[in-house]
């Protein structure tokens, strides 16, 4: 029987075609990737640092950050959005997320298909699954989706076949980016942990050894960002701060018959893959999903993590239920595969592909691709309308601005008009600020006390009608030391009322 994928060559050319559709089909999505205020805020960092030529230690778009030093966590990626914001507008930063995410897809494609030997259709389906899961917006996120594919990858060649430990050094050289673009560099560590127990589990002491060392290398690495250590502790405050109650993403998964869709990996994840002792799959690569399942129940922004790590297994679990190898249409199928390649060099055909990615991802960001696409039309939430009412009539106000609207209030003044919180959150804002405004949220009792202690002028929140919640709202509708002073398209701003002595 010819086994089509048996030859190396031919994973590199499929995932090859993987990565070249992609990144040509989500470079037309334009709008699909500006689904909140980050993309906005981080070309806006990215601009102040360019203009800085430097990284500003003290924040400039909040008042009452104060002399609390503000983090990098993403410097790398605002820099770069920014530089390919101004050399072909919108059209740049979407194309270069689209070669992220084609990478991502690629690479889980490749490991996918190498994992469960042969099935193609298996493949195809996990695949399908992950699309739902992971997302498309212009954000760093992408990033740490994308080396998480890689260090999984490489870990799991190099556990099964100790030969290929070279490849383990590409995994500190990736971490000099990782630390730099996203705080997500802290999976890092997770990721080499269990795959040193399962060495250690199975006594495997030469791969213990080496695996130390690229912890070592990797650890030295991390270090290598503007911030040094503090870099971490700014990426636990974010995790572990009040923050979380109110930022939608960091919420628990929500049950809901709508949600099954975009859950679809998971369900089959958990119905496959925990009672079936026989796939081919490392003891590590199995836990490392669970524990990432766990992370995404807790926490929905954590389900395109588990889904790069699970949609492997997914694929080696669908494989049996799929059409068997001896069967006759799985013969003709290889017959027609092995006939497509009958007429080429496999490496050369392989290394042709290789070229072509390469000249792909690097054509994509730029005018000339511009020009083909088209110009896009990027509609987002603007608030010219409330922003020129307040330079007009408030310039000097010090507003309380609601959370999710300050990621546009930073872009669209860059600090003319400061907030009091955004979405940077820990690595820019106090924690004590951040604890003010989830009281804020929450009504918890002593709410007001922050007005006085921030020396806060008035507020601007979002309508109902973009929230589906009046009741922030409302309580300061019939008070008689605020004042509704305006009502916006999007936002309603209220300044307090100064008491006569």
């Amino acid at each position: 029987m010819i086994h089509y994928h048996s030859h190396r060559y031919l994973y590199w050319v499929s995932a090859c075609l993987v990565f070249l559709f992609f990144a040509l089909a989500f470079t037309a999505s334009g709008e699909s990737m500006f689904g909140d205020s980050d993309p906005l805020m981080h070309l806006a960092i990215g601009d102040l640092l360019r203009e800085r030529g430097g990284i500003p230690r003290n924040d400039v778009f909040s008042f009452a950050s104060g002399n609390y030093e503000w983090v990098h966590i993403s410097w790398v990626w605002g820099y770069v959005i920014s530089l390919a914001n101004a050399y072909s507008g919108w059209h740049g930063s979407i194309a270069i997320n689209a070669i992220i995410i084609a990478l991502t897809f690629s690479i889980v494609f490749l490991h996918s298909l190498e994992r469960s030997r042969d099935n193609l259709v298996a493949v195809l389906v996990a695949m399908l699954c992950m699309i739902l899961v992971t997302g498309v917006i212009l954000r760093p996120l992408q990033v740490t989706n994308l080396l998480v594919a890689i260090w999984m990858l490489i870990l799991g060649i190099v556990a099964r076949d100790y030969r290929q430990k070279k490849w383990l050094f590409v995994l500190p050289v990736t971490m000099l980016l990782w630390v730099n673009v996203h705080g997500g560099f802290i999976i890092a560590p997770v990721l080499l942990g269990a795959f040193f127990l399962q060495a250690w589990n199975q006594k495997q002491f030469a791969l213990m050894k080496t695996l130390f060392i690229i912890g070592l290398l990797v650890g030295v690495a991390g270090l290598c960002n503007p911030h040094g250590i503090y870099m971490i502790s700014a990426i636990w405050r974010t995790l572990t701060g009040s923050a979380l109650t109110f930022i939608n993403e960091w919420q628990p998964a929500k049950l809901s018959f709508g949600a099954l869709l975009n859950y679809a990996l998971a369900v089959i994840f958990i119905l496959l893959v925990p009672r079936n002792r026989t796939l081919t799959i490392l003891s590590c690569e199995r836990w490392l999903a669970y524990f990432w399942l766990l992370m995404a129940v807790t926490s929905i922004r954590n389900f395109p993590i588990f889904a790069v790590i699970a949609t492997p297994i997914v694929a080696c679990a669908l494989q049996q239920y799929f059409t068997p190898k001896n069967s006759k249409s799985n013969q003709q199928a290889e017959k027609i595969i092995a006939g497509i390649f009958a007429f080429a060099n496999r490496r050369s055909t392989a290394y042709s592909l290789l070229v072509t990615c390469l000249f792909v991802a690097i054509w994509l960001p730029t005018n000339a691709a511009k020009n083909i696409y088209g110009n896009h039309e990027i509609k987002f939430l603007t608030l010219k309308s409330e922003i020129a009412f307040i330079e007009k009539n408030h310039p000097n106000a010090r507003l309380l601005t609601d959370f999710n609207m300050a990621g546009y209030l930073l872009y669209e003044t860059r600090g003319k008009i400061k907030t009091f919180i955004d979405p940077r959150t820990d690595s820019a804002i106090p924690p004590d600020v951040i604890n003010a405004y989830t009281n804020f949220t929450t009504s918890k009792q002593g709410w007001e006390d922050m007005f006085e202690r921030y020396d806060i002028d008035g507020v601007m929140l979002a309508n109902p009608e973009k929230t589906g919640n009046s009741s922030m709202i409302d309580r300061f509708k019939n008070r008689t030391d605020w004042k509704r002073v305006y009502e916006g398209p999007l936002a309603t701003i209220f300044v307090r009322v100064k008491q006569k002595e």
